[in-house]
């Protein structure tokens, strides 16, 4: 699909991530997953104009137009990565632009559920012990050689 000037524009641009934070953050209700803004959890990613009492909606569709075209389109890029294939790494390399973009001094993340957490540091403790059994078992093997086959 071929973008047009308008989708870059500064009223585009905003309209592209009103609608990217609303998918954000049904994504993070429906996964669970935990959203910070620096050290701290919050409930939902802030749309623009609800952000900070200084960003209404005209004022962030200036801080756009002050973006370069090229600063406009790997943010308009970075959405439109979301909204193909919505995975943590692509919502967070966007939160951090956006970050960027207000001026906040701590961005914005998202991070697993405490569950997937838990599930994938037993993975990790499970594999390290794997790893050590298989290791034992190939040095049992190794001493044992054939001292118990029939000669």
């Amino acid at each position: 699909m071929t973008k047009t000037a308008a989708d870059y524009s500064a009223t585009g641009v905003e309209s592209k991530i009103e609608t990217i934070l609303q998918v954000i953050n049904t994504h993070a209700s429906v996964k669970g997953y935990r959203l910070y803004h620096g050290k701290t959890e919050v409930e939902e990613v802030k749309s623009p104009s609800g952000m900070l009492a200084i960003f209404t909606g005209s004022k962030l569709v200036a801080k756009i137009s002050e973006q370069s075209l090229n600063g406009r389109k790997r943010l308009v890029k970075s959405a439109t990565k979301i909204e193909k294939h919505t995975s943590t790494v692509s919502i967070n390399k966007f939160l951090k632009q956006y970050s960027r973009l207000v001026e906040t001094p701590e961005t914005y993340s998202i991070k697993v559920s405490e569950k997937e957490e838990q599930i994938q540091t037993a993975r990790k403790e499970w594999t390290t012990l794997r790893d050590q059994a298989e290791a034992a078992l190939l040095k049992y093997k190794e001493t044992k050689g054939d001292f118990y086959k029939v000669k």
